[in-house]
């Protein structure tokens, strides 16, 4: 559709936590070579993942308790009503399945017990029902991607708290290799994009650059939050670890932080500024530049619909093409043959 023959090299594993390819883009009259970098973290939030669905139930109540004495839903729910609810509806699910397989449980009970009068029998039966109505509530809360969002929200959770001390040296890891890079082979633009709770690493990976002294000049350095649900951390009433990281970017007049973000999505903060929380004053206003992204522009009414139905697939939407040409196009934004800078400005 834009016209553009973009072509990717093969991947190459520069460590254990850089990916790195070449991309080519020809835009017309306009070749581009871009140099990617992916940098992996997941093995961190996989660390801290309950390893059992028992053990995540366990682990979740306490820190809703939590939660709930420190308003942290009040401010999910002012702040917007996607992210509220995919805050609260995981634990809401899985308490309704244990009420109503509990329920079960007496009911099959109760008929056995009445209908054959043997009790041994009837504890075989009510334990067969009670497993059955569990195993289907864990695979139709897989199928709905349930347990993922409330294992990504502990872990977020968790980082609000207090600090994550792996995560703040991987962090620091890849500012020093972004400083690094910039002086062995220097480039006219670096992008650093962050999807989902990436978006949370984007905001501390610049802050820590920024705590290098970095030599690195701002004009050249532009970070994108895509889809960002960065008050899951920034609201928690302890979390000054992270509003100290955040302040210090916010608050940078020369920062160019464009925050690209879809009301449809229900894992984004999009109706709030993600660089206002407790305590920081922000200082020049105007930042981060946001823009908001309309999926339902990208496909027809049919294919848009199917689209809406699986919340997870629509989340991603950012990284990925579509059907119709928006003003949202990831591949030009990252490709294209103008900087950042010159595409979304104030």
């Amino acid at each position: 559709m834009t016209g553009a023959d973009i072509t990717t090299q093969k991947r190459q594993r520069d460590s254990a936590i850089v990916n790195s390819w070449q991309i080519k883009a020809d835009w017309g009259n306009d070749s581009i070579t871009c140099d990617y970098r992916f940098l992996c973290w997941d093995d961190l939030i996989r660390a801290h993942w309950a390893p059992s669905l028992p053990h995540l139930i366990a682990r979740a109540i306490p820190m809703y308790g939590w939660h709930l004495r420190h308003g942290l839903f009040k401010k999910f729910r002012a702040a917007g009503r996607g992210p509220y609810l995919s805050s609260i509806l995981p634990m809401l699910y899985a308490l309704t399945c244990l009420c109503i397989s509990a329920a079960a449980v007496v009911v099959v009970a109760w008929m056995a017990q009445s209908l054959l009068g043997l009790w041994p029998v009837t504890i075989v039966l009510a334990a067969a029902a009670g497993v059955v109505l569990l195993q289907q509530a864990k695979k139709r809360g897989e199928q709905l991607n349930v347990w993922w969002i409330l294992q990504t929200y502990m872990f977020l959770a968790t980082w609000g708290r207090k600090p994550i001390p792996e995560l703040n040296e991987r962090a620091k890891t890849f500012a020093a290799l972004i400083e690094q890079e910039q002086r062995a082979d220097p480039v006219e633009e670096i992008v650093l994009v962050g999807h989902c709770v990436g978006s949370i690493v984007a905001v501390e990976i610049v802050s820590e650059l920024y705590k290098l002294g970095s030599q690195l000049p701002k004009q050249q350095l532009t970070l994108v939050t895509l889809g960002q649900c960065i008050p899951y951390v920034s609201y928690a009433h302890d979390a000054h670890h992270f509003r100290r990281a955040l302040s210090s970017i916010a608050c940078t007049a020369d920062t160019h932080w464009l925050d690209m973000g879809a009301r449809a999505d229900p894992l984004c903060f999009q109706q709030i500024n993600p660089a206002e929380a407790e305590g920081i004053p922000l200082k020049p206003p105007g930042q981060p530049i946001k823009t908001t992204v309309r999926p339902y522009l990208m496909y027809g009414a049919a294919a848009y619909n199917a689209l809406k139905k699986n919340k997870l697939r629509l989340h991603f939407q950012y990284l990925m093409s579509s059907d119709l040409l928006t003003a949202y196009d990831y591949f030009r934004l990252t490709t294209g043959p103008q900087p950042v800078r010159e595409q979304h400005h104030d």
